[in-house]
């Protein structure tokens, strides 16, 4: 391949950037997935209420741009609080360790440890996403070191 300019090269580069932000969003929505998976789903098995999979959807692409990719945990399911039926996100429960536990009385109030699927995400994306881009672009015939 050939360029005429240096600006000729980097549009070239920034052109590849912006078709693999999509594939690095759905590599992110996957290790949040996993976090997930990890650490609630294989965590424990709940004894009040039946699993719909709702937490394992909930991240996701929020907003793509040439050079970046934003993805979230989405408040996106029909979750409701079991003593007052009004909607609860048991993200955030999970995180501040307040989803009950087996043996969870008023009287005696029994929980899960507090998870941290938030900053384990945030992290493993931060190691992980680099690199997969920088596989991304050689795959596309830019040589990166």
């Amino acid at each position: 391949m050939t360029f005429n300019s240096l600006d000729d090269i980097v549009a070239y580069i920034e052109s590849i950037v912006a078709t693999g932000m999509n594939e690095m969003g759905h590599e992110m929505e996957e290790i949040m997935k996993n976090e997930i998976m990890h650490q609630i789903y294989a965590s424990y098995s709940p004894n009040q209420y039946k699993r719909t999979g709702q937490m394992e959807d909930s991240p996701g692409i929020v907003e793509v741009d040439k050079d970046s990719v934003t993805v979230e945990f989405r408040d996106n399911g029909d979750w409701t609080d079991i003593k007052t039926g009004n909607h609860a996100y048991p993200m955030e429960r999970f995180e501040s360790g307040k989803v009950w536990s087996k043996g969870h009385t008023d009287n005696s109030p029994s929980y899960l440890p507090a998870t941290n699927i938030m900053e384990e995400s945030v992290s493993k994306c931060e190691s992980e996403i680099p690199r997969l881009l920088v596989n991304f672009l050689r795959s596309r015939g830019i040589p990166i070191e």
